[in-house]
């Protein structure tokens, strides 16, 4: 009898955990490399010694053509995806994974992908339920073109069966510098609720310091910053981030919504407040203000309403709908109408 018991409280234990999930960790780690060809060696001996625990490798100005990227094997670690440039040297993106993990890449945007503005290596992680995105821009890349291109993937790659995104790459955007493309870059994010993990400085000289490298995920996975090491392979330090994923069992779906909490309408309240819309009266013709006014407007209609991923249940809806529903779902409408 006691041996039932054991047994059928062990069975309600387990059934337990699989709801709540299994924790599954794994280290990630990004450098910007100035060519990998002459430096996969030292790459080799750090990520059998001090980086034994590193799984996912992902490098950027790797300076190799699909070929010579092609050759360069690293020990105990296989290229799963790689951007190479054919009409000019340099630059490049490349992700490797330790062998033994289950890979699968990911060419969906291979349409986007371009030599300095977009350099892309994108993979999933089935087991981990994790997609990676590597990218490199160049200092001299088109900063609009980036930021599009970058919209365009984040908001096309929904996690689906709760996948977690994580992207990464020197994208020479330095988030030490109050300036246009970082205000660009930062408005991104937020819209997307993403966050980058790497605080402390990348880049050092002797009269300067930048940060020009990021790790970014989801704001509800950004626990701990991502450390920054000096490997000595490139005017780059590398940056390391140990990501914590659980795989849920639910009836639920992910879906990507604004928030529209009491925080949010009471925070954009006091933006729309705060705003002296001199812009607006600066111009001359109505529709030179109304352009101004639906931008200024929308910029902060998109910091104070993010986008969000959500869980609705797979279950049939019911079809009652009450007067607040319908009022807040008027209210949504109207919102969305002038967000587009």
């Amino acid at each position: 009898m006691d041996s039932k018991f054991e047994t059928s409280n062990r069975k309600h234990t387990e059934s337990s955990n699989n709801r709540q999930g299994k924790q599954r960790k794994l280290t990630v780690l990004h450098q910007n490399i100035c060519s990998i060809r002459h430096k996969f060696t030292e790459l080799e001996v750090l990520l059998s010694t001090e980086l034994k625990h590193v799984d996912v490798l992902c490098i950027t100005e790797h300076w190799q053509n699909d070929q010579a990227i092609s050759s360069i094997n690293i020990c105990n670690f296989k290229l799963a995806s790689a951007f190479c440039r054919r009409s000019s040297n340099h630059g490049g993106a490349g992700i490797y994974v330790k062998e033994g993990l289950s890979t699968t890449e990911i060419k969906l945007f291979t349409e986007l992908c371009e030599e300095k503005n977009f350099e892309m290596s994108l993979i999933e992680l089935p087991k981990h339920k994790l997609i990676i995105v590597c990218i490199y821009r160049s200092p001299d890349g088109h900063l609009k073109k980036f930021i599009n291109n970058l919209d365009v993937v984040i908001r096309k790659l929904p996690p689906k069966k709760h996948k977690s995104l994580l992207l990464c790459g020197d994208w020479n955007i330095d988030f030490l510098k109050e300036d246009n493309s970082k205000k660009d870059l930062t408005n991104l994010l937020l819209r997307y609720n993403l966050a980058n993990t790497v605080e402390a400085p990348t880049g050092r000289t002797t009269n300067s310091k930048s940060l020009l490298d990021v790790i970014i995920v989801e704001k509800k996975h950004h626990n701990n910053p991502a450390s920054v090491l000096e490997l000595g392979l490139s005017d780059h330090q590398a940056q390391l981030l140990q990501v914590h994923n659980k795989t849920w069992v639910s009836n639920k779906r992910r879906v990507l919504k604004r928030c529209f909490r009491e925080y949010n309408i009471s925070e954009f309240k006091y933006l729309l407040n705060k705003e002296t819309w001199q812009q607006v009266l600066t111009e001359n013709e109505a529709n030179d203000k109304f352009e101004v006014f639906m931008s200024i407007f929308k910029y902060y209609f998109d910091i104070a309403f993010p986008w969000e991923y959500q869980y609705e249940s797979r279950q049939p809806k019911s079809r009652w709908v009450t007067q607040g529903i319908w009022k807040s779902s008027k209210r949504m409408r109207l919102l969305n109408s002038l967000s587009k």
